[in-house]
């Protein structure tokens, strides 16, 4: 009875770090993914800022002023 015993923990054991292990092996993969939407939400914030800036240090028509707005509004959705 203590053999059962003692071979039905080795392989709960087992089963317990063979799930360990796949959830490591799926980290790799899940950080490329951070890493590319990371980078996706830095070249947006980087378009944001120059276009910001553009405006800032230029003198627009009120129409031109509510197309850039426009813009940004898109850009929120996104």
């Amino acid at each position: 009875q203590r053999t059962t015993k003692l071979n039905d923990y080795w392989t709960r054991m087992q089963a317990k770090i063979d799930n360990v292990r796949r959830k490591l092996q799926t980290i790799p993969k899940k950080w490329q993914e951070f890493d590319e939407k990371f980078h996706l939400v830095e070249t947006w914030m980087t378009t944001i800022e120059r276009s910001m800036n553009d405006t800032l240090n230029m003198e627009v028509s009120f129409d031109q002023y509510k197309l850039i707005v426009n813009k940004f509004k898109v850009c929120k959705f996104h």
